[in-house]
């Protein structure tokens, strides 16, 4: 069963270690919601509780993943709408300096 826990404690760390990069990244990003606004915890910055379980650390990595990615996915298409909007005034300015 040794190898079992070592497997397990090196599963646990990689777990840390992503909610770590992804904590620190969504901060950066200035990311909303309860991932990135609360503040760092005693156990670390990786938002996952050192009391917690492997399982329920792995249903908190998983949550963090989603939040994470369907908040990447609403911020790049605001932008995409956005560059989109500016592309179409740059056109409307060429055409309007074309005319004069």
């Amino acid at each position: 069963t040794a190898g079992v826990d070592t497997f397990a404690a090196r599963q646990g760390a990689a777990c840390k270690a992503v909610a770590e990069t992804l904590r620190k990244s969504g901060r950066r990003l200035r990311l909303k919601g309860k991932w990135w606004s609360v503040p760092a915890s005693s156990d670390g910055d990786d938002g996952l509780p050192s009391t917690q379980s492997s399982i329920e650390q792995v249903a908190d990595l998983e949550s963090m993943v989603g939040d994470y990615c369907v908040n990447i996915e609403d911020t790049i298409g605001n932008q995409h709408d956005r560059i989109e909007e500016l592309l179409a005034f740059c056109d409307h300015l060429e055409k309007d300096m074309l005319r004069r």
